[in-house]
């Protein structure tokens, strides 16, 4: 009677928090025994890999001057590629495409055919600058620093190329270009932080963490 006594007493004196996870412990572990009921131990798998990710926790410098100059190059180099397409397209020859496409604003005009191109070149952009995000960038909450970022450096380099931009519709290409990159690169990630990770390459159903789990898991383990 009195180990009884003992026993029920350590029992009501145990908190909630560790009554409960060692309830789930036991569940865990009769879930184990009745998936192998032979007693067989099953062979440890290391860690499948996913897909690698650009950004680590914490505040680095560097690694956001990495991601900057990437997107810049990215960005720049597919402008360039949608403006020899275009101007393919519309019959014209592609030695007519210079710096002035890229980095001025009297370039942009909607009273005649050849200032379509850029403007048409800057919304493709900006969709691909959205992918761009995603991987390597792979933050929603940090899609609109770097978009902002990415016009803004856009935004001097004109400036030091042809002049303060006065053209209105210079500036109307460059709103809708950083709205369709920010909200499409936002979701993007989002959608891409929600896919599950699986944690040793098993096949079955809820056997994995989404990034924002594994990032949260892990802040609180911290």
């Amino acid at each position: 009677h009195g180990q009884c006594g003992a026993v029920l007493h350590r029992a009501d004196s145990e908190p909630a928090g560790t009554a409960t996870r060692r309830a789930g412990g036991a569940g865990l572990a009769a879930a184990l025994a009745a998936s192998n009921p032979k007693g067989e131990q099953a062979p440890l798998k290391a860690p499948s890999p996913s897909r690698p990710m650009f950004y680590a926790p914490g505040f680095d410098p560097y690694l956001i001057i990495a991601q900057i100059i990437t997107i810049q190059s990215v960005l720049y180099a597919n402008l360039g590629l949608w403006l020899c397409i275009l101007t393919g397209l519309m019959g014209n020859q592609l030695n007519s495409i210079s710096l002035r496409q890229l980095f001025s604003h009297t370039a942009i005009r909607l009273n005649f055919a050849g200032g379509w191109i850029p403007l048409v070149a800057y919304f493709l952009n900006s969709i691909a600058g959205a992918v761009a995000l995603t991987f390597i960038v792979e933050r929603a909450k940090k899609c609109l620093d770097f978009t902002v970022t990415f016009h803004f450096v856009h935004f001097f380099c004109c400036w030091t190329h042809s002049g303060f931009p006065g053209s209105w519709e210079w500036w109307m290409a460059n709103g809708v270009s950083i709205l369709i990159m920010a909200l499409l690169g936002e979701y993007l990630c989002m959608k891409r932080e929600m896919q599950e990770i699986p944690l040793f390459g098993a096949a079955s159903a809820g056997a994995g963490y989404s990034r924002v789990q594994r990032r949260h898991s892990g802040s609180s383990a911290v």
